[in-house]
């Protein structure tokens, strides 16, 4: 028997953000050891301990370096800043949250999403799609797959994917439908990557805006940031007839339908739930994201991925909702409750679960910022430059100099949070964001520039109320003089 190669039906797209999205590297950026503030508590660095190793390496006596104080002590002495071994500097006193979760990176340090990571999203929609059916009815699967539960809640749909996904008889992992899918990872420019700080909304009967007492904080990629990426199909595989891969369909045109038809479901679900709370500016933000997927083309694919995409984003919750509450008391029958709220607390169409992380929440006017929403439409011609690498522990042309001899000027970049972006229109357009009590301002037709290079919305606010609070800029200091160079988020 000739066995034929594979033939990959490889396609590029071009892979947009829609709100902030985690994917972490399970490592946490410790207070006190890489998060430390300047003297006068109004800038805080998020350091690249490589970057502080590599500094502090050409000198013999760093050996004796026992504690971070130490390290940084010698920094300061050998006329090395914080912000050149540092991954963020942010302009704020507080820094609200004992860790900063990590996010993933490739070997050049640059932020990425993992093919892996992607491709768990398109298994989920695949499988929500066989489990309602080409016609939208229910299988007998999801019934039997309640009578014989993994013991693990987070593996509840195991034996509900092998039964879809691998054809009767089959047993091993190459015999699964989704070996014919292959997804690459995709890699952010490094200045897309910032810091979130977020609370859960856990709403209860007397306060349906109720916010947990901590603040987590989070590396996240900001919305509107664009990579490539690829992904393939193995025609060859799909094509199999002895694997019945044949009948279940799965081609660009199917993937991509099943996809939106996840996605659009996800998005009623977060909708109707918040609408139920009254968080008015969530429910904004969810119909915007309504409104890209929607308005997005043909071949485009919506998915929900990372961390704090909640159990509704999983393959957990592949169930209806009538399922998903006896899925919820078989697992309390094994001593295994999933969720804090027993099966009693989500009676009718009460959705599972009640809790939401949220960036930037805001009882008083309802806002909050939804994690983990992206959109990959079809790249075309369209190519996009390859991401520059992270650098902060090169040495500079400064350090390299003769001792004595003066350094040279480079502007400095920083990503300022939490500032109030102001836009006068008059004397030829003068943009400035003021953060605690420094200014950064660009003018003419740079100001205008940036302001085309903003979310449409946060244009239209701009232009409509002159002044946008809360916004993250990136600003580069020339002399004594601030520029902004970029509005990265508007919440």
């Amino acid at each position: 028997m000739i066995e034929r190669p594979p033939v990959y039906d490889l396609r590029r797209f071009i892979l947009r953000t829609l709100s902030p999205v985690h994917v972490g590297s399970g490592d946490l950026f410790k207070r006190d050891v890489e998060i430390q503030f300047s003297p006068d508590r109004q800038r805080i660095f998020v350091l690249d301990m490589e970057a502080v190793f590599d500094r502090l390496s050409a000198h013999v006596e760093a050996r004796s370096l026992r504690t971070i104080s130490d390290m940084l002590a010698r920094l300061r002495g050998n006329n090395v800043g914080l912000e050149e071994v540092s991954f963020h500097v942010l302009v704020r006193r507080d820094f609200p949250s004992n860790d900063l979760r990590r996010a993933i990176r490739d070997g050049a340090g640059r932020p990425l999403v993992p093919g892996s990571s992607l491709k768990g999203s398109l298994r989920t929609a695949i499988v929500r799609a066989f489990v309602q059916g080409r016609a939208g009815e229910r299988p007998s699967q999801a019934t039997r797959v309640l009578e014989r539960l993994n013991r693990d809640p987070k593996r509840a749909a195991q034996n509900l994917e092998e039964q879809l996904l691998r054809p009767a008889g089959k047993k091993r992992p190459n015999e699964d439908l989704l070996r014919s899918l292959m997804v690459r990872d995709a890699t952010f420019p490094c200045d897309k990557l910032g810091i979130q700080f977020v609370r859960v909304h856990s709403p209860s009967e007397g306060d349906p805006k109720r916010l947990a007492n901590y603040t987590m904080a989070v590396e996240a990629l900001e919305p509107e940031a664009e990579a490539e990426v690829e992904i393939a199909l193995d025609s060859f595989l799909l094509g199999r007839p002895e694997l019945d891969f044949p009948k279940l369909g799965l081609n660009w045109t199917t993937l991509a339908e099943w996809t939106q038809r996840r996605t659009t479901s996800l998005l009623q679900d977060e909708i109707r739930h918040f609408e139920a709370l009254g968080w008015a500016g969530v429910i904004a933000r969810l119909r915007e994201i309504e409104r890209a997927i929607a308005t997005a083309g043909p071949g485009s694919i919506p998915l929900r991925v990372g961390w704090a995409i909640g159990w509704c984003g999983t393959t957990g919750a592949l169930l209806e909702p009538q399922d998903r509450t006896i899925l919820i008391a078989k697992y309390e029958e094994m001593n295994r409750r999933i969720g804090k709220y027993g099966a009693r607390h989500y009676s009718g169409d009460r959705i599972f679960p009640k809790s939401r992380r949220l960036a930037d929440a805001n009882p008083s006017d309802g806002r909050g910022e939804p994690f983990g929403w992206m959109l990959l439409q079809p790249a075309g011609d369209r190519r996009l430059p390859i991401p520059a690498p992270f650098h902060p522990a090169a040495v500079s042309a400064a350090a390299a100099q003769p001792k004595g001899a003066p350094k040279p000027e480079t502007p400095r970049s920083e990503k300022w949070t939490g500032c109030l972006l102001e836009w006068n229109p008059g004397s030829g357009g003068i943009l400035r964001a003021k953060c605690i009590n420094i200014t950064a301002e660009a003018r003419g037709q740079d100001a205008l520039k940036i302001i085309n290079e903003m979310p449409e919305r946060s244009q239209e606010r701009l232009k409509k109320k002159k002044e946008i609070k809360n916004a993250t800029v990136v600003v580069q200091k020339l002399g004594n003089a601030w520029n902004i160079t970029r509005v990265s988020i508007t919440s």
